[in-house]
């Protein structure tokens, strides 16, 4: 049986300066060498079709919407038109096509099917690939300069935000109001510096506890409390150091100086428990990432990232007067504010006072204290998803990714690193928290 004839390619006119080059005609192609070397592919509409890397692509039928996925989020590319070729080194799964309404015909090509093409035919599909990626690219650099200005009107729309609500707390009946507050104890005071020297090891820190009988014995108080609940009694700081970890002797220690500033309630309990969860799983965020924030100094931060809710809990209460001022100022403001009050170092207090921006900034556009940010808000987002099951959101992946985890995937991450961390300490934690997570 003779074989086909190939189907003449016709030569296309240059296109004028900044005119749209248009895709090869189904005329154009060797039709009867494509079908003969290539793999059909059907695709109905709305359909995906999953491009793999190192294949060409030729629409003959209908058009194609081709899709990436970035970040969690999907990103529109452009149309592949019939008569259009597409040749990616993406590799599979990244990048995805979706069939019109009335479906599309794909021919694939393999690189040696690609290569016996005759040449006319490859030089076509070659250039129709360019431009196809051309016009992509073109469009794409418009998208990115535009996101780019609306990024910087919103990292200055928030920097402002923070701006007000300084003036807000500098504003004379809210200042009177936070210097009234009681400072931390001075044995607290010193063990949060000591926590956030990155120069301090636990075995340092087991010693200061070793040496303080008012610490030894705060420690033996607090974990024998109806607020642990512990099934043992622990006799000794010593067994407490050894039963729950330098790090967590240290949390409960501080807990027990917030305590001593803010009155318990429901809320303010609430807020704690929160805030235990969040520094454990900041400390094991910090182990398994590049090493930029030690474990202990996530830890403190996550404790006392939410201090500002309970505070401002308590001015509502002790000063009723001022409920309409603190409408306008966040709890992470009044936070910051009277961390710095006390004495504790710019580390703490702008991570805590800054902690929302991370959400709304690319890590990139956090500047100062940008890992400490980042550490913090991976643990607040993995509370949520693993305490109350909420599906991570997709910027957070920017954040692992600067923390260099070897794993950028929320969800996963949380499954198989953070759920088993609180698991293991179960039995080590307070009695409420326990509760919290059985829940």
């Amino acid at each position: 049986m003779p074989a086909p004839r190939p189907v003449p390619v016709r030569r296309v006119p240059a296109s004028t300066p900044g005119a749209r080059p248009a895709p090869a005609a189904p005329a154009e192609l060797d039709l009867a060498a494509l079908y003969g070397l290539g793999t059909v592919r059907s695709v109905a509409g709305g359909a995906p079709l999953v491009l793999d890397a190192g294949l060409h692509y030729v629409v003959v039928d209908g058009a194609l919407e081709l899709r990436a996925a970035a970040l969690g989020t999907t990103v529109e590319l452009g149309a592949i038109e019939r008569g259009a070729c597409l040749a990616t080194t993406a590799p599979a799964g990244a990048l995805v096509c979706a069939a019109g309404s009335t479906g599309a015909t794909v021919i694939e090509l393999s690189a040696p099917a690609f290569e016996l093409l005759p040449p006319a035919l490859q030089r076509t599909l070659d250039r129709g690939a360019v431009t196809t990626a051309a016009r992509w690219v073109n469009g794409l650099a418009a998208r990115h300069a535009a996101a780019a200005g609306r990024t910087a009107a919103l990292v200055a729309a928030v920097r402002d935000a923070g701006t007000r609500a300084g003036r807000m707390l500098a504003a004379s009946p809210l200042r009177e109001a936070l210097a009234a507050i009681p400072a931390l104890p001075i044995h607290a005071t010193d063990l949060a510096m000591r926590l956030l020297d990155d120069t301090t090891r636990a075995d340092d820190l087991a010693d200061a506890i070793k040496s303080d009988p008012a610490l030894a014995s705060l420690v033996l108080k607090r974990v024998n409390s109806a607020a642990y609940g512990l099934e043992v009694k622990v006799t000794d700081h010593y067994h407490a150091l050894l039963l729950l970890g330098t790090a967590l002797v240290s949390q409960l220690i501080l807990e027990s100086a917030v305590d001593d500033v803010i009155p318990a309630t429901p809320e303010s309990r609430a807020i704690q428990v929160r805030a235990t969860v969040t520094s454990i799983l900041a400390y094991e965020i910090a182990l398994a990432s590049r090493g930029n924030v030690t474990p202990l100094a996530a830890s403190t931060i996550g404790l006392l990232h939410n201090i500002g809710d309970s505070l401002t809990l308590l001015l509502r209460r002790d000063r009723p007067a001022l409920a309409g001022v603190l409408e306008g100022v966040p709890g992470p403001a009044v936070g910051g504010a009277v961390l710095a009050s006390w004495g504790l170092p710019a580390r703490v207090c702008e991570v805590v006072r800054r902690q929302d921006e991370a959400p709304m900034l690319g890590a990139d556009a956090l500047g100062d204290y940008a890992d400490e940010l980042a550490v913090l808000s991976v643990a607040r987002v993995a509370h949520d998803a693993v305490v109350d099951g909420v599906a991570p959101p997709a910027f957070i992946a920017e954040h692992m990714a600067r923390l260099g985890l070897r794993d950028t995937d929320c969800a996963a991450f949380c499954r198989e690193v953070l759920a088993p961390a609180l698991t293991k300490r179960g039995n080590t934690l307070p009695a409420a928290i326990r509760a919290r997570l059985r829940g």
